[in-house]
């Protein structure tokens, strides 16, 4: 978090330490306060979708903290991007929370006990229902690099999730996410902008994928352009 101290849409932290157990250590961290997280927002409205301007600003901010991480000399994946990892500050901006799943380490997994040892950091650090193909167990089998383009996908399935309420994929689902099997809802109605940009960031070979800057700018276009009265939600 330090290579994110002060960017206004990561939570702050304030201080931390290690507290020594014996036979274990323990990290106590002082943080912002938040009060609602995503999860409590989106249930909180029942069946009150948001309007296209409302979706456009809150995955902006997203982005732009993904953005920071994946800027970095050694791009940072976060790997856990979701509704519960995003919260709302007080001064209304929504901030990334959650570096415990963290990665540098982009790489291809060539041995088998490479690909165990990956297979069980990805079932302890990551949520089904967000966890890009390559880095399913199937799919490691193919030697797909891991890198930060698994946050791309992650990224596209929280942005369905604010514009429809639910999850794009059953989690428990690996065919249905390795084939990429989604559908894109008739209701709410949203501009192509924002359903070509899920189905962009959804595609099942990170190659194919935007990396962040690619999509926030599609982003940022579509937001300025709203604002500007350019084009009609």
């Amino acid at each position: 978090m330090k290579a994110l101290k002060g960017h206004p849409n990561v939570v702050a932290l304030y201080a931390h330490t290690i507290l020594d157990m014996g036979r274990t250590k323990e990290a106590l961290l002082v943080m912002e306060f938040c009060e609602k997280s995503l999860v409590n927002v989106l249930e909180s409205r029942g069946a009150a979708y948001f309007e296209e301007k409302q979706v456009l600003s809150m995955f902006r901010d997203v982005c732009n903290a993904v953005f920071a991480m994946h800027s970095q000399s050694l791009p940072i994946a976060h790997r856990d991007l979701k509704a519960e990892n995003l919260l709302l500050g007080s001064d209304g901006l929504w901030k990334l929370c959650d570096f415990g799943s963290t990665s540098t380490n982009h790489k291809r997994f060539e041995k088998p006990e490479e690909m165990g040892i990956e297979e069980d950091n990805i079932r302890k650090h990551t949520t089904p229902a967000y966890r890009a193909p390559e880095v399913e167990m199937w799919d490691l089998l193919r030697r797909d690099l891991i890198n930060e383009k698994v946050d791309i996908w992650a990224l596209a399935c929280l942005l369905y999730r604010i514009c429809y309420f639910r999850s794009a994929f059953d989690g428990e689902s690996k065919l249905q996410i390795l084939n990429g099997n989604y559908r894109i809802p008739d209701l709410p109605k949203y501009s192509s902008s924002v359903t070509d940009l899920i189905r962009d960031m959804l595609q099942a070979s990170p190659d194919d994928r935007p990396d962040i800057t690619q999509a926030r700018a599609l982003l940022d276009w579509k937001f300025i352009s709203i604002n500007l009265g350019m084009v009609s939600c």
